[in-house]
């Protein structure tokens, strides 16, 4: 059986671990934030998975990109014919067309 002076002892141990870790998630909420507002200062694309809907991310797209470097700018394609030679479609009717994984030529939306 605990004594009122031991059970005071572990709620003081465990509320001083509990602020511990709330100034940690501070601290790395305020490094992302960082992070975030030096990307945005960047004027680079920043979406989330709808970037297709932006002139200015179809115009960052370059020759050779994989399709990981175009998903990151322009979001999931709606639809994906192909294989060697792939065909994304996007909503807006941009598509971009790969030839064994790297960016062959795009059409840019209408």
């Amino acid at each position: 059986m605990q004594t009122n002076s031991t059970q005071t002892e572990l709620e003081t141990g465990e509320l001083l671990g509990i602020e511990n870790e709330l100034r940690e998630l501070k601290n790395r909420i305020s490094q992302l934030e960082e992070r975030l507002s030096s990307i945005k200062g960047t004027g680079g694309p920043v979406t989330l998975n709808d970037g297709w809907k932006r002139i200015e991310n179809w115009r960052t797209l370059e020759a050779e990109m994989d399709y990981e470097s175009v998903e990151r700018i322009l979001g999931p394609a709606h639809r994906i014919d192909g294989g060697i030679v792939a065909n994304w479609y996007y909503e807006n009717g941009g598509r971009v067309i790969f030839y064994r994984g790297s960016v062959q030529r795009w059409e840019e939306p209408n």
